[in-house]
This record gives structure tokens, sequence and C-alpha cells, in this order.
């Protein structure tokens, strides 16, 4: 069964058209949301959550642009939120990095979502 807040931030994107590390990375980025105890998935879970699939393409572009990977994850892991008192929440900034995430797909005339777009997505944003 798929968690419904997987489902619910990839319902702002196109959710028939994901790739599965795509959708890993999403996976990903809910699970650390409710790891640092936050009840909005903001953009920085979305990076960490790509961040995390470290045989995507996101993961080896930041790897070798020269950022130190280990490091990186753990700071994004380690920054805290103050959590809300209603379920869990898609910040503005997430949802639009997510919607954004299409407009690369189709901008490289792609026909599925990977994480690439969403990495894309989050750098313009």
């Amino acid at each position: 069964m798929i968690d419904p807040r997987v489902e619910m931030l990839l319902s702002h994107g196109l959710p028939d058209r994901t790739t599965k590390r795509y959708r890993n990375a999403i996976e990903n980025s809910v699970a650390m949301t409710t790891k640092a105890d936050s009840k909005i998935i903001d953009a920085y879970h979305l990076l960490a959550g790509l961040m995390s699939e470290r045989n995507g393409i996101a993961y080896n572009v930041m790897k070798n642009l020269g950022f130190k990977m280990d490091a990186m994850i753990e700071h994004l892991e380690s920054i805290p939120r103050t959590p809300t008192i209603t379920d869990m929440e898609i910040s503005h900034d997430a949802s639009v990095a997510v919607r954004e995430s299409v407009d690369w797909m189709r901008k490289h005339g792609h026909s599925h979502l990977d994480t690439e777009h969403l990495l894309l997505a989050l750098i313009e944003n």
C-alpha cells in the first residue's frame, strides 16, 4: 500500500509518469520529514530525499560538483522545524518544486519524471 503522504506530494506533478528513482526520492523525503518530527514537507526534505538516492543522477551531479554528500545529508536531516498541529502538509516551495520538475521534464523532451528534473527545479528556486 502506498503512503497517502507520498501520493499527496506526487499529485502536484504527474504521478503516473514518474520513474522508480523519482518515487523513491519522494518516499525518502516523506520519511525524513517524519524522522525530523515535522508536519511540513519542505523543499529541503525533497533535496535530502534526492541525496539519499546514492545511485541517482541528482546525487552524482551534486557529488561531481564537489559537494560533500554525507555532510550535506547530515545537515539537511538536522535542520529543526516546528511541527504544525494539522496533518502533514506540503510547503509552498516543495509544491512549486514538484510542479516545476514537470516543466523541466517537458523542456528536455522526456516522457517520465526523474530525479534530475526535481533537482533542477530545486536549484532554480
